[in-house]
């Protein structure tokens, strides 16, 4: 086996070299020199991660650490919940995962939370402990929808600790982003709600209305549909509609597509359920005009009077 093997003082440094006994001779006969290394792996480094929020879980992210010469086989996330509380929870991960979700935890009891590398070595040391108390951003009260039409819960998951909820409303009329197509309505009005403190989060909203949407909504979001790009309506890349066509579920990023306030950890998101207007019938077709009952009268009475006078022509 091949090495590269450095000379510093006293010391001999081998870099590149895995677990085993290496034997490194020269000269030759008598006068040969001969050293021996034993280099031996060791269990991973600690992982290094950070925490994101969901209601009643954990998502712990990280970084996979050095490997100790020996591949990484797994990790294992912890939640203990911190005293007076009890309980807790853990999940575990495979080699090549970047994050696993701690759930069955309860809303609002802080967790320590840490994650440990494994391999065939043994396991490395815990990441830095991470306090946090899992929850949703908005406890899903009822919202009330323009013009009395039903209402709406609102549930907003995930993000870091400190991650937090400025406003949430649904609006009508002039509240709803103007730049919608020709024609369009908000049968369910437009929700937009304004976080803080949420840098790189990517939250999950669900929206469960009191009444079905329409067959023919369009679920829409209002904002840039990429970088750069300039606000406008467009449709919502991850929205899904429940088949009793009354919850929709949707996932927002931090300066993502969508987002209307480009500061980042603030994340503004105009979200509306859409009915386009009908498309105008083939060729330009237009609808005949009728008249109303008082203009047959007088039309029927205009045709009995053109009738009468051509009666008296015939009897002269």
């Amino acid at each position: 086996m091949s090495a590269t093997v450095t000379w510093t003082g006293n010391t001999i440094t081998s870099l590149g070299l895995k677990s085993g006994t290496y034997t490194w001779t020269w000269g030759t006969g008598a006068d040969a020199d001969r050293i021996v290394l034993n280099i031996e792996n060791t269990a991973p480094l600690s992982p290094v991660g950070g925490v994101q929020r969901g209601d009643g879980s954990l998502r712990m992210q990280w970084t996979a650490p050095d490997d100790g010469g020996s591949p990484i086989t797994g990790y294992t996330v912890t939640a203990t919940a911190q005293a007076p509380a009890t309980g807790g929870g853990s999940c575990t991960a495979a080699a090549n995962a970047t994050s696993c979700d701690v759930s069955g935890l309860t809303n609002g009891v802080t967790y320590a939370v840490s994650v440990r590398a494994s391999n065939a070595m043994g396991d490395s040391p815990e990441s830095p402990v991470i306090n946090v108390a899992p929850g949703k951003l908005d406890p899903g009260q009822p919202l009330s929808l323009p013009n009395g039409s039903g209402t709406a819960s609102v549930v907003i998951g995930g993000g870091q600790p400190g991650c937090s909820l400025n406003s949430l409303a649904i609006v009508g009329g002039a509240g709803i982003p103007s730049g919608a197509p020709a024609g369009a309505s908000f049968p369910a009005g437009a929700l937009n709600f304004r976080t803080a403190n949420c840098q790189d989060d990517t939250l999950s909203v669900s929206i469960t209305y009191s009444n079905p949407l329409p067959a023919n909504v369009q679920l829409q979001k209002y904002g840039p549909a990429s970088s750069g790009a300039q606000p406008s309506w467009f449709p919502a890349p991850n929205a899904t509609l429940s088949p009793d066509r009354k919850t929709v579920t949707y996932t927002v990023k931090d300066n993502g597509p969508g987002d209307n306030n480009p500061t980042t950890g603030q994340i503004d998101d105009p979200f509306a359920p859409m009915l386009l207007a009908a498309p105008p019938a083939p060729g330009g077709a237009q609808g005949i005009p009728t008249l109303s009952d008082w203009g047959l009268i007088f039309m029927s009475s205009i045709l009995a009077m053109l009738g009468i006078s051509r009666m008296r022509r015939r009897q002269r």
